[in-house]
């Protein structure tokens, strides 16, 4: 058996693959189909499923199938994996919550590094929006920066001193990545400057690695990121999800149950 193939079988989980591997292994009835097209669709989406039944490998699969398609398309798949929230748990980044801002900072850099993959960005585009606000010079100094602030954010979890972690960020990143509202008015940005005819949001691990105020927390943001060329969709669990008060779903999100299990997916 070739090597390539016992790397494959030995996959435990859907992070273990590359996005080319992905096709190499998932295997799609018509039931997993038509999640995926709807994980495509316009609107917002909560694919709910429990642990280890293939939301993750759905949503890859989703993605890679948008990108397949994205020169003839213009439909641009975002993937975010939250891992480490927890370790910001209660933290605050002066008088704001520092989750809130690691998911803000998240977003960024999914879609950056995403357009960069796509060869939408490269270091001689002119016209890119990242550069003009972050007010740095090059592609890559761009990417270094924003992984970055996203480790400084974890960083103050520990004990130290915060406030120079604080002053490293710097108020203006901060202030605006804060704002869930700026954050969102990049990513329109983007959409004009690329010609981008949707763009999607795949949020995984989007329940359990969240304490309940923290789901609630990304939830109203999955909410405000939402409309026009924008859509959203979530990987979420049954019954432990907490969506909070200004969240229902069926009136801000539509739910996919993922409650059929089938042999080579696994996530």
């Amino acid at each position: 058996m070739a090597k390539i193939d016992l790397d494959l079988i030995h996959a435990a989980r859907t992070e273990d693959l590359e996005d080319s591997q992905i096709f190499n292994l998932v295997v799609l009835g018509d039931f997993e189909q038509d999640i995926i097209n709807k994980l495509s669709y316009s609107g917002a989406h909560l694919l709910q499923g429990a642990r280890g039944i293939g939301k993750s490998m759905l949503m890859k699969t989703a993605e890679a199938e948008l990108d397949k398609n994205f020169t003839e398309d213009r439909v641009l798949a975002v993937y975010v994996n939250f891992k480490t929230s927890t370790l910001l748990e209660g933290v605050k980044a002066g008088n704001n919550d520092a989750f809130q801002i690691w998911v803000g900072a998240k977003i960024l850099q999914a879609t950056y590094e995403k357009l960069i993959e796509l060869d939408l960005i490269s270091n001689d585009t002119v016209s890119d929006p990242f550069k003009r606000i972050f007010n740095v010079k090059s592609m890559h100094g761009l990417k270094d920066t924003l992984q970055e602030k996203i480790h400084l954010l974890q960083r103050l979890s520990q004990k130290g001193n915060k406030n120079k972690i604080i002053a490293k960020l710097g108020a203006d990143f901060i202030n605006k990545v804060n704002d869930i509202t700026y954050v969102n008015t990049v990513i329109k940005d983007i959409i004009t400057e690329y010609k981008i005819k949707k763009l999607v949001f795949l949020f995984d691990e989007a329940a359990h690695t969240f304490i309940p105020k923290q789901q609630e927390i990304f939830f109203e943001i999955f909410k405000l990121l939402h409309g026009g060329k924008v859509a959203v969709k979530a990987a979420v669990y049954p019954s432990i999800t907490s969506y909070g008060r200004n969240f229902e779903v069926g009136q801000d999100a539509i739910l996919i149950e993922l409650v059929r299990f089938e042999p080579g997916i696994s996530g």
